[in-house]
Parts: structure tokens; C-alpha cells; sequence
């Protein structure tokens, strides 16, 4: 697979389009540096870059999970105002991805506090974004905090009441929490429903 993208490098020359596929690859081989060091190789002979050419290295920071530099492109991107609304979009769902995966980073730490507080910056944009509502409540379970987790949970379920993926979250944060009758409970009700 190496040989191959290697190959690819050398013919994609500089369309950014196929630099574009062939950094992605290289990041999925597990060697981000390669790919994005492409990009900005690309990117240093072609200033000054048009804001579809500086989404397209932003999407790869976003591929190769690099923070604090998706952030700081996110911010820079945001400031021009040439930037079309679909691109803002983008740009939103980026953001919620990094702020994931940094949240992820600190509670891995034991950096609660923190990772919530992430979160809560985003959450004030974003009240009803369900993968950060998620995360919070992995992170207050983590923390110890497990009546504010599961009235999170509950939320979730009751804003969404057939999703399966909600109900088994639910049955999971209360076995932890040490109520195994009802995440029992919850486990029976959904398989009941499952047809």
C-alpha cells in the first residue's frame, strides 16, 4: 500500500485534488506527517491560497486528528469573509470533532474539569448536539458524578426515544452507576421492542 502511494505522489504533481486523496491515504496508513507534510509542501509553492485550497488542508488536519492546529485553522478560515455558508457548516462540524476528541485527551488525563469545561464552551453554541452531550456524560460518569451523567442519558432518551444506541448507553451508565435492575430493565424493554 506504501509503494502504491508513493506512486500516486509522484503523479499527482500539483493538483491539489489528488494531493488531496493521496494525503488522506497516507493518513489512514497511520503516517499523517507524510501525507500533511505534502499538503504543506504543496501549500508553501502556491501562496497565497485560495480559501478552497485552505479548507482542503484544514480537512486533513481534521483526518490526522492534529490539534491545537485544526483549531487555529478553524478560527482563521471563520475570520474571512469570502467563506461560503456551506463551508461554514464544514467548518462547525470540524470544531465538534476536535473539541471531542481534546475533551477525550483531558478525561484520558483525569482532567475533568477541564474536559468539561471544553465541552460547555461548545455546548452554549450547541445545547442539543447529541455527540457532545454524550461525551459530557462519559466524562461526569468518569468523574464520579453520576446522577448529573444519567439525567443526561434520561435527556437524550427521552429526545429521541427509539434510538436503540441511547437506550443501551443508558443501561450502561446505570450498571455503573451500580443499578442493575434497572439497566437489566432497560436492556429487557429494548430487546422487546427489537422486532
Amino acid at each position: 500500500a506504501a509503494a502504491a502511494r508513493q506512486q500516486a505522489e509522484v503523479h499527482a504533481g500539483e493538483d491539489l485534488e489528488l494531493l488531496d486523496s493521496v494525503a488522506a491515504g497516507w493518513i489512514e496508513l497511520g503516517q499523517p506527517q507524510r501525507g500533511l507534510a505534502l499538503l504543506d509542501g504543496w501549500a508553501q509553492r502556491h501562496q497565497p491560497l485560495a480559501v478552497a485550497d485552505r479548507m482542503v488542508l484544514a480537512r486533513n488536519l481534521n483526518r490526522a486528528h492534529r490539534e491545537p492546529e485544526l483549531p487555529q485553522a478553524i478560527a482563521q478560515l471563520r475570520a474571512d469573509s469570502t467563506l461560503p455558508a456551506a463551508d461554514r457548516e464544514t467548518l462547525s462540524a470540524w470544531e465538534l470533532d476536535s473539541t471531542l476528541r481534546r475533551a477525550d485527551a483531558l478525561a484520558e488525563k483525569r482532567s475533568y474539569a477541564q474536559a468539561l469545561d471544553l465541552i460547555a464552551a461548545l455546548e452554549k453554541q450547541r445545547p442539543q448536539e447529541q455527540r457532545l452531550l454524550d461525551e459530557k456524560a462519559d466524562i461526569l460518569m468518569a468523574s464520579g458524578e453520576r446522577e448529573r451523567a444519567l439525567a443526561i442519558r434520561r435527556e437524550l432518551l427521552q429526545q429521541h426515544p427509539d434510538d436503540a444506541q441511547l437506550r443501551l448507553d443508558l443501561a450502561r451508565a446505570l450498571h455503573k452507576a451500580g443499578r442493575d435492575a434497572q439497566a437489566v430493565a432497560g436492556v429487557r424493554e429494548l430487546l422487546e421492542q427489537t422486532p
